[in-house]
């Protein structure tokens, strides 16, 4: 399989295999959202996911659009992986499936998804970005149940899980490309939704932050860092316990000493000097005026990230007043963007794509909030000139 050149994995053509793996993730998508949005909702949200992913690979694809050698790459160890027709049980057993879940840890999880993918929908590439679109469906539960810790009001939550569904940066990342960034953006809001529900016992919350925290090392693996640090500075914030800030420095060093490989790798590659350039530049990137072939499929998405900043900052302070849930998510956040500061080799825009989802509930408070503003001053100069129905009656 790993012989076909490498532009034509990317064609594709309006047939049987490729309708029928549409209208499957279709039906599961539907399934999973109607959850969360209702059926009609979900039926439109996959409606137009399904039609963008479709549209691109009939029309559009010829392996023009891709990112480094990575997205081609994981198909094609896939497939290889199909070749050996293990099946979906024995596959776990064979050696060339070990060395990925024992040896290669960042990739591991990308691989199985990919194998799985080819196994079930055939050796196609856009199998995983179908996949991949699925896994927008269950970030979206995630993301709802989160806007319900924040703000329990009906609309609130479905107008936001719809935001999120269809929003810029989710479809980029997920209906062109065969990209890990979906499957990393549904462990972070996993994890978040587990840690700041009011809606599960404590044992399900541990039992769901742990096991997404483990799969995060099979994918990207310091991100619980990220969730670790934005617990930690969203009980700073509060009334921290002298005792407690000790304890968890203590247990920083110790784990410090058990990652100590880790540890000399990223001081290894840290930029301290840099720091301030790459934040800024994190945080903004890529530039819609610099924007190329063969990334010009995010062109779209640069202009609104440009356009959406001011919202994002002011959806930001009005988050950190809503509670612990708030401050915690811009914490989390807020550790994840300091870490990329310092390691400028891996702050990339895919890199910051999983915190975007973050950023979201940020963009979408601050709209929501607006909206609900101006909803009040409307009702209040409407009714302000209306006679009290009360001192009427009266007379």
């Amino acid at each position: 399989m790993s012989d076909i050149p490498e532009p034509y994995i990317y064609f594709a053509t309006f047939d049987y295999p490729l309708i029928s793996t549409a209208a499957i993730v279709m039906i599961i998508g539907i399934g999973i959202l109607y959850q969360a949005i209702g059926l009609r909702l979900a039926v439109f949200v996959m409606f137009v996911k399904i039609a963008i992913a479709l549209s691109y690979f009939v029309w559009f694809a010829d392996g023009g659009w891709f990112v480094g050698g990575d997205d081609y790459a994981y198909f094609f160890r896939a497939a290889d992986l199909n070749s050996l027709n293990a099946g979906l049980w024995d596959i776990w057993f064979h050696p060339s499936m070990r060395y990925y879940l024992e040896e290669q840890h960042s990739i591991a999880l990308t691989i199985v998804l990919n194998y799985v993918s080819v196994n079930l929908f055939g050796t196609h590439y856009y199998a995983q970005v179908f996949v991949n679109i699925l896994l927008t469906t269950v970030s979206a539960v995630f993301f709802a149940g989160i806007l319900r810790a924040i703000n329990n009001r009906r609309e609130y939550v479905l107008i936001g899980t719809v935001f999120f569904a269809l929003h810029w940066t989710t479809i980029v990342w997920s209906s062109f490309l065969n990209l890990k960034e979906p499957t990393v953006v549904c462990l972070l809001l996993g994890t978040v939704y587990f840690v700041i529900t009011r809606e599960r016992a404590f044992a399900i919350k541990l039992v769901g932050a742990t096991a997404m925290c483990f799969l995060f090392t099979l994918v990207r693996f310091y991100y619980p860092l990220f969730i670790f640090g934005g617990m930690f500075g969203a009980y700073l914030t509060g009334k921290p316990r002298l005792s407690v800030v000790f304890g968890v420095l203590l247990l920083c060093i110790f784990g410090a000493w058990l990652l100590s490989d880790e540890v000399r790798f990223f001081l290894r590659y840290s930029d301290f000097a840099a720091t301030p350039y790459t934040l800024i530049h994190f945080l903004l990137q890529p530039a819609p005026w610099k924007i190329t072939d063969p990334a010009s499929y995010l062109l779209i998405p640069s202009m609104l990230h440009w356009i959406w900043v001011i919202p994002t900052l002011v959806g930001a302070v009005l988050l950190w007043s809503t509670g612990w849930r708030g401050r915690l998510i811009l914490a989390i956040l807020v550790s994840g963007v300091a870490f990329y500061s310092i390691v400028p080799m891996i702050a990339s825009t895919r890199h910051r794509a999983p915190l975007d989802a973050l950023l979201i509930i940020c963009q979408f408070h601050c709209m929501y909030a607006a909206v609900m503003g101006i909803s009040s001053e409307l009702k209040r100069s409407i009714f302000s000139g209306a006679p009290d129905r009360k001192a009427t009656a009266k007379n």
